[in-house]
C-alpha cells in the first residue's frame, strides 16, 4: 500500500512538472523572427525600418497573403522619412519594394513605380530597374503583351529606359506585328536622347529581325554615342577570358565596339574601317575574335580594374588572379548528368588551377569552393583542401576580402560533420563583421551609405546565412553577437528567409562618408 501511495505522489509531481519545449520547425521559427522584426524594426532608422519590412512583407507571403502585402505598404510608406542625399537612397529602397510588391500586386507594384521619381545619376543607374524587370517578367507570363508594352514606355519615359525588359518583351512578339518596330524605335529613341546600357546587347541580338533602314539608323546612333563618350580613366582596364583566350582593353568604347563591330562592318563597313585604324587595340582583338564575347567559347572572367590607381603590374596580377578563380568555379559547375567520374576529374582540374593562384584571397576562395563542393563524396581529399584553404587564410590581411571565405569553410566542416570547426569558423566570420563595423562606425568617418548595403551587414548575413545552413534553428544564439539593433533586425530577416529555402545569394555593398 505505502509502495502504491509512493507511486502516486510520484506520478502527480511529474504531471505537475512543465513539459519540455519542444524545438520548433524551421518554417515556425522563420514566422518567430519575421513577428520580432516587425515589432522592433519601428525603432531603426528610416531606411533600416523601410527595408525591414520589405523583407517581412516578402517573407510573409509564405504565411499570410493579406498580412505581407500590409507589411509592403508601410515600407513604401516609411521611404517619405528618408532623407534626400545624392545616393538618391530613397529611390533606391522604393524600386526595392516595388520589385518585391511585384510578385504580390502587379497594380500596386506599377503604381509605386510611377510614385518613383529618381535622380538622373552620373552613373546612369536606375533604382527602378530590378522592379521595372520584376513587374514585365510577370506580366509576360501572363501574356500580357500589350500592357508590358504600356508600362516600359511610360516608365521608359522618366528615366533610363529598361532595355533589357524591352528585348524580353520584343521576343514574344510574333514575327510581322508591327509592335515590334514600335517597341525598338522607342527604345533606340530613348537611347538616343539619354543612352543608356542595354540598348547595344538588344540591338546585337535582333538587328536582323528589323527593317534595314532601322537596323542602320540604331548602328548609327550607338556609333555616335560610343565615339562621343572620353575615357577619363587612366587606370581603366578590363580583361575578358574565355574557352578560346582572353582579351585586354585600357579603354571603356573598344569594350563597347567589340561585342558590335561586326554588325557595323555589315552595315557600314566603310565607317567601320575608319574607327579600326584608329584604334589598334581594338582592331588586333577582333582579329582573334570577330563576334566579340561570342567568338570566345563559354565566358569564364570578366575583370575590371578602375580608378584604382594600381601599378599595371598589380592589375595584371588581380586580372590573372580573377581569371583562374572563374575556371575552377565554372569546372565547379556541374552538368545535371554529371557521373561521379567527371565530377571527380574537375574537381582535380579545378584543384590544380587553384594551387597555381597567386593571390591569397582568389586562392583561399577556390580552395573553400572545392572543399565545399567535395563535402563528404570524398572525406579525406576534402579536409587536405579545407586545410590548404585555411593555411591560405591566414595570409589574408584584408578584412573583407577574408570574411566570405568563411562560408565555404562552415560549410565543407558541416559535410565532414564537423561541428566544431564549423562552429569555430562562424565565430572567426562574426569576428570579421565585427571588425567590419567598427570601421563603418568609425567617428572620423562613418559610413553615410544605406545600412542595408554596409559592408558589416553584408558580413554579418555571411556569417548568418552559412550558420543557419549548417545549424537550423539552433543557429539563432549568434544573433546575440550583432549587438547594433539595426543591424540585428537586418540579420533575423536573413536568418528567417534561409530558414525558409530561399536565401539571398548577392547583395548590394557601398561605402560613402560625408564631405568634410
Amino acid at each position: 500500500m505505502k509502495l502504491l501511495l509512493a507511486l502516486s505522489l510520484s506520478a502527480a509531481l511529474l504531471a505537475q512538472e512543465p513539459a519540455k519545449k519542444e524545438k520548433p520547425t524551421p518554417k515556425e521559427k522563420a514566422r518567430e523572427l519575421l513577428d520580432s522584426a516587425a515589432e522592433t524594426a519601428p525603432a531603426s532608422h528610416a531606411d533600416v525600418a523601410a527595408m525591414a519590412f520589405a523583407y517581412i512583407g516578402e517573407n510573409y507571403a509564405e504565411f499570410d497573403q493579406k498580412k505581407a502585402l500590409e507589411y509592403l505598404r508601410r515600407a513604401f510608406g516609411i521611404t517619405a522619412g528618408i532623407p534626400p542625399d545624392s545616393f538618391d537612397a530613397k529611390s533606391i529602397v522604393q524600386g526595392e519594394i516595388a520589385g518585391k510588391m511585384a510578385v504580390l500586386s502587379m497594380d500596386e507594384a506599377i503604381e509605386m513605380l510611377r510614385q518613383i521619381v529618381p535622380i538622373q545619376a552620373e552613373n546612369g543607374i536606375d533604382p527602378r530597374q530590378r522592379a521595372i524587370d520584376n513587374v514585365i517578367l510577370k506580366l509576360v507570363e501572363k501574356k500580357e503583351l500589350t500592357r508590358a508594352v504600356e508600362v516600359l514606355n511610360t516608365l521608359g519615359a522618366t528615366a533610363n529606359y529598361p532595355y533589357l525588359s524591352a528585348q524580353i518583351v520584343f521576343e514574344k512578339l510574333p514575327e510581322g506585328d508591327g509592335s515590334r518596330e514600335a517597341l525598338f524605335g522607342y527604345a533606340m529613341s530613348a537611347y538616343t536622347l539619354r543612352g543608356g546600357d542595354g540598348f547595344t546587347t538588344f540591338l546585337g541580338k535582333h538587328w536582323k529581325d528589323l527593317p534595314r533602314v532601322q537596323a542602320e539608323a540604331a548602328v548609327k546612333a550607338v556609333v555616335e554615342n560610343v565615339l562621343a563618350k572620353k575615357n577619363e580613366d587612366q587606370q581603366y582596364s578590363t580583361t575578358l577570358s574565355g574557352q578560346k583566350g582572353s582579351v585586354t582593353f585600357t579603354d571603356p568604347r573598344d569594350i563597347a565596339f567589340f561585342d558590335l563591330m561586326y554588325i557595323v562592318q555589315e552595315i557600314d563597313p566603310k565607317r567601320a574601317t575608319e574607327i579600326l585604324d584608329t584604334r589598334p587595340v581594338l582592331k588586333a582583338a577582333l582579329a582573334k575574335f570577330p563576334s566579340g564575347r561570342e567568338s570566345m567559347g563559354t565566358m569564364l572572367s570578366w575583370s575590371t580594374n578602375s580608378g584604382s590607381g594600381a601599378a599595371p603590374d598589380v592589375q595584371a596580377a588581380n586580372g590573372l588572379a580573377d581569371s583562374r578563380l572563374g575556371a575552377a568555379m565554372q569546372l565547379l559547375n556541374f552538368d545535371d548528368k554529371a557521373t561521379d567520374e567527371v565530377k571527380h576529374r574537375q574537381f582535380d582540374k579545378a584543384l590544380e588551377i587553384a594551387r597555381s593562384i597567386q593571390l591569397p584571397d582568389r586562392k583561399a576562395s577556390a580552395l573553400g569552393m572545392i572543399a565545399e563542393g567535395l563535402g563528404d563524396s570524398d572525406p579525406a581529399q576534402s579536409r587536405r583542401v579545407l586545410s590548404q584553404c585555411l593555411d591560405t587564410l591566414k595570409e589574408i590581411k584584408d578584412v573583407q576580402a577574408r570574411q566570405p571565405i568563411w562560408d565555404h569553410i562552415v560549410a565543407a566542416a558541416h559535410e565532414l560533420k564537423d561541428d566544431k570547426l564549423a562552429r569555430e569558423a562562424v565565430g572567426h566570420s562574426l569576428d570579421d563583421a565585427a571588425e567590419l563595423y567598427r570601421m563603418d562606425t568609425d567617428a572620423d568617418g562613418t559610413n553615410t551609405a544605406l545600412r542595408d548595403w554596409w559592408p558589416s551587414m553584408n558580413a554579418y548575413r555571411h556569417a548568418v546565412i552559412a550558420a543557419t545552413k549548417a545549424f537550423g534553428v539552433d543557429a539563432d544564439l549568434i544573433l546575440l553577437k550583432i549587438a547594433d539593433p539595426d543591424l540585428n533586425v537586418l540579420a533575423r530577416l536573413e536568418m528567417a528567409a534561409t530558414l525558409l529555402e530561399h536565401p539571398r545569394n548577392s547583395w548590394m555593398g557601398a561605402v560613402q562618408h560625408a564631405p568634410k
